[in-house]
């Protein structure tokens, strides 16, 4: 059995697959070994993935994440963190804009972008990642992605510069306020989660004006700051995440401003990485 994983902030996606072809869909929280001790690493691998593969044996991983390039340490924790739970086992740890890229283009080149709980774009050759922007994470950058997209909500909230019916239904639904905002962003673990979860109320109030001038003007920065190192006269912009995917509109409005093509658009990535890693049972 080989396990194949794309993990973002939010959650991980894995797909089992056995020699006879047979794949088992699996989710557990997000794993990101740059906020999480290996304590929690552990905890989350023996008691809530491998409970559920039934006791197959994985012979090969391939996992994709948001947090192992961004130290090394990191990674060195994910990796032993995966050494004690599983045995006898090949590991293969990537970060998430090489799953994206396998995933939206395949063995061609382009562009791959992630739009997700953050956001972040490279470009592919068709084997390997040759250049990438830095993301920055969501208080330098992750422009267009779902904690950015929150974080704008609730600086306007705070602000009174919502329209009132959405103003209403923060203030109703999620019982906020000034402090309560303050103590998730700034005390609490994993802001960027909790902001990111505003998506689904920002998709519901995406007719309003103001609403969509605020969506319109997160991917404007997104493709400024993010593509402008790539040639996008030869390349269309392929996009995988929660963000690109529901927003898909406003995007495309975005990239038509400036002159971007759009390619893919997926959800999430692992259902085509499946498939990438097909030759490797």
């Amino acid at each position: 059995m080989i396990l194949i994983a794309d993990s973002g902030t939010t959650k991980t996606d894995w797909r089992a697959i056995e020699a006879c072809g047979c794949i088992t869909s699996i989710s557990t929280e997000g794993i990101n070994p740059v906020f999480q001790t290996p304590e929690k690493l552990d905890e989350i691998l023996s008691k809530v993935l491998i409970p559920k593969l039934e006791g197959g044996e994985v012979t090969k991983i391939f996992f994709y994440s948001a947090g192992v390039a961004a130290s090394n340490e990191a990674t060195e924790a994910l990796m032993k963190s995966f050494a004690k739970n599983f045995y006898n086992c090949d590991f293969f740890v990537e970060t998430d804009k090489l799953g994206s890229a396998r995933a939206l283009c395949g063995h061609n080149a382009g562009i791959a972008c992630i739009m997700g709980t953050g956001s972040n774009s490279c470009f592919y050759d068709g084997e390997k990642i040759t250049d990438n922007n830095v993301g920055g994470g969501f208080i330098l950058g992750d422009e267009g992605g779902g904690a950015s997209l929150g974080k704008r909500l609730l600086s306007d909230f705070i602000r009174g510069l919502l329209p009132e019916e959405v103003a209403e239904a923060l203030r109703t639904r999620y019982n906020l306020d000034y402090i309560t905002i303050v103590d998730n962003v700034y005390k609490r673990p994993m802001p960027n989660r909790w902001l990111a979860s505003f998506s689904p109320l920002i998709e519901e109030f995406i007719g309003l004006d103001h609403i969509r001038d605020m969506v319109d003007s997160q991917f404007d920065s997104f493709i400024k700051r993010n593509l402008y190192r790539y040639d996008t006269s030869k390349y269309a912009m392929n996009a995988v995440g929660s963000v690109a995917y529901f927003f898909k509109e406003n995007l495309e409005r975005a990239a038509k401003k400036n002159g971007v093509q759009v390619g893919e658009i997926l959800k999430n990535p692992i259902d085509k990485l499946v498939q990438y890693h097909a030759e490797d049972l």
